[in-house]
């Protein structure tokens, strides 16, 4: 997911779009939705960003109690949130290790 994150050229645009934009991306293409929805309930880890249908996300600290949870208008809006959330702290902590 590393090399995913990297070839995508998030970290060169992050920052210049807002998050509704990407919402507004995933509305007009559902499809690209459930992909995500995917990735999230398939994640086997102590901690980390994850999606909940019907609209929220939320992050589990394997050291604390889970951060509390973010509702948003719909699921676009969650997984645009999510995407932006999961993508930088793969990123951050791929820069950590080099």
């Amino acid at each position: 997911m590393v090399e995913v994150a990297r070839a995508s050229g998030y970290r060169e645009i992050d920052g210049l779009f807002a998050p509704r934009e990407l919402a507004e991306y995933l509305r007009e293409r559902p499809g690209v939705i459930d992909p995500w929805v995917k990735y999230s309930e398939d994640k086997r880890t102590s901690g980390g960003w994850y999606l909940r249908p019907p609209y929220s996300i939320g992050r589990m600290c394997p050291t604390s109690p889970p951060m509390h949870e973010v509702k948003h208008v719909d699921l676009a809006a969650a997984c645009a949130a999510f995407i932006i959330a999961e993508v930088g702290e793969i990123l951050l902590r791929a820069s950590e290790r080099s």
